[in-house]
């Protein structure tokens, strides 16, 4: 708004300073008209014929007229003679309006510029997302394959599901292939419902709706891959998923145990209530192993109340001299009084957590 301000004031000087040249040429040209017509009149008596009676012997004209000035170019305009200080002046405003005006268009431009820079940005990843959402389970698979994830995906009487998701515009699945606790234990895929990416763009293991956990397992025959519910929210079943054949054999070790339990790789015990909670009950912590805190938010909060309470006590007990006095209470009846509310509080409040 103030470049859009400036531009309209340096247009308005503008205009104002052409204006005041056209008024100084206009009248420029009228005075040479006025002294092109003096000039001929004098001419015209000075040629008259006189009488002989009439002449006399007339005194000697030592005056001459001034040559009229040169024009001289300044600031591409015609101008009769060297502006004075004021309009100096104005010609220096002049200038200033009209590097304003360059300035504030160069902005306007750059801004335009940006806007389509961010539009057309915002339509390809528009276009995008759409072509990930669209993709068939066919597509899907290959696609799969194609950023490195050696699984097959087996849809069999259950693909119901994956069509209604689709239609309902809900992102595809998202696999990865991960260890339990290093490469001493069978490696489990990680199936949850979130957005497909790449795994080198993947930053989180959050899986907030389904998640399923394919374990292979050895059994006497061949080894086959066996699946495991993890975690199911409705009774809709789940696409069936399979554990590739061909992952190689440092994947694979030649000997699972059997005790191994199956895990839930959405939930994560905390330190400090050790209880098993959702992943997203934890903060972001980049300098652990899964980045995340060891303490859950709540646990979090309740210690920050615990370090605060010291300071929110001695506030509480000394703006109780002056509220003693207005009840007519005792200092230390009403500190006991407040304490023993405050108590009876957090135990409703726990009670009803």
């Amino acid at each position: 708004m103030a470049d859009m301000a400036a531009a309209r004031e340096a247009r308005a000087a503008e205009e104002r300073a052409l204006a005041y040249m056209a008024y100084r040429e206009a009248a420029r040209k009228q005075r040479k008209k006025e002294r092109r017509i003096a000039n001929a009149a004098k001419e015209q008596v000075s040629t008259k014929p006189v009488g002989a009676a009439d002449t006399a012997p007339a005194p000697v004209n030592t005056y001459t007229f001034p040559k009229p000035p040169r024009p001289m170019h300044v600031e591409d305009v015609i101008i009769e003679y060297i502006p004075a200080s004021g309009h100096m002046a104005d010609m220096e405003a002049l200038r200033e309006a009209r590097a304003r005006q360059k300035h504030a268009l160069a902005y306007m431009g750059y801004r335009e510029a940006e806007r389509k820079q961010r539009t057309e940005e915002q339509r390809a990843a528009n276009a995008a997302n759409k072509q990930v959402k669209d993709l068939t389970l066919y597509e899907l698979m290959m696609q799969f394959m194609k950023w490195g994830y050696d699984i097959v995906d087996q849809v069999v009487t259950q693909d119901a599901y994956v069509y209604e998701q689709r239609a309902l515009k809900v992102p595809m699945f998202e696999c990865r292939l991960m260890m339990k606790y290093g490469t001493s234990t069978p490696p489990f895929i990680e199936v949850c419902s979130g957005t497909i990416v790449p795994p080198a763009q993947q930053t989180s293991l959050t899986a907030p709706q389904r998640v399923l956990v394919v374990e292979p397992q050895m059994s006497l025959n061949a080894p086959q891959p066996v699946l495991a519910v993890a975690h199911q929210s409705s009774p809709t079943a789940w696409p069936v998923l399979a554990a590739a054949q061909q992952s190689s054999p440092t994947d694979q070790p030649e000997r699972a145990e059997p005790h191994a339990a199956l895990t839930c790789v959405n939930t994560k015990q905390c330190s400090n209530s050790q209880i098993e909670k959702p992943l997203t009950s934890f903060n972001y912590d980049k300098s652990s192993k899964d980045e995340l805190r060891c303490y859950c938010r709540e646990c979090e909060a309740l210690m920050r109340r615990l370090q605060t309470r010291c300071g929110f006590i001695s506030h509480l007990v000394s703006n109780f001299k002056g509220s003693s006095k207005q009840r007519g209470m005792d200092r230390h009846e009403l500190t006991t009084a407040t304490f023993a509310a405050i108590c009876i509080i957090c135990s409703n409040l726990q009670r009803a957590g």
